[in-house]
């Protein structure tokens, strides 16, 4: 494989997930130095696009960036775009699941409390539009926390399809069942046809 492909991300777990998904496909690489993106657009589209622009023009190389969220149905599809600084900025994991769980608490809503994992990936490389990807995987939250791999709200989220919260989930199941894997087989199927010899 001649291509290497940026991946805009400053999140050791992202980059180790895009780097098994698109194992034979394309490779790929981090930037080596950590570049901070203010993820202050409205949308996974909008923020998407901002880290594959900043990183394209910090690197000059083609790019992957995502945007990812949970959206949970009793709160209105809340956290969101937001999903990464719920609650404050500052907060650790354990601290924003349980301000989560306090949001769905106050609602009285009786659970089971369903929702999904959206991931948003946009590909840019300077001469082409940017081109997005889209990848959702259903699921409901559950307490307490359940497993020990993973990342972000993984350990409070269980898959619809395999009834296990995305924290217990092995690297294959995970890219059968995830929202990143989704739009990641997106990508490999339109990268594929336009690197057909890569």
């Amino acid at each position: 494989m001649s291509h290497v492909l940026l991946i805009a991300t400053t999140n050791k777990g992202k980059l180790d997930e895009f780097k098994l998904y698109l194992k034979g496909v394309v490779e790929c690489s981090g930037s080596g130095e950590p570049l901070d993106v203010e993820e202050d657009g409205t949308t996974y589209w909008e923020n998407a696009l901002k880290k594959a622009l900043r990183f394209y023009e910090t690197f000059q190389r083609p790019v992957l960036a995502d945007d990812s969220g949970l959206e949970v149905d009793v709160l209105g599809g809340a956290p969101g775009v937001y999903s990464a600084r719920y609650g404050g900025a500052d907060l650790t994991w354990e601290d924003r699941w349980a301000y989560l769980y306090s949001k769905i608490e106050a609602t009285g809503a009786i659970g089971p409390h369903t929702g999904a994992f959206v991931c948003v990936l946009c590909y840019y490389d300077g001469l082409n539009p940017p081109v997005f990807f889209q990848g959702k995987a259903s699921g409901q939250v559950v307490q307490p926390p359940r497993g020990n791999g993973g990342f972000g709200y993984d350990p409070i989220f269980e898959s619809r399809l395999l009834r296990k919260t995305f924290a217990e989930l092995s690297a294959k199941e995970k890219q059968t069942a995830s929202h990143r894997g989704e739009a990641l087989r997106q990508f490999s199927v339109w990268w594929k046809t336009k690197h057909p010899t890569a």
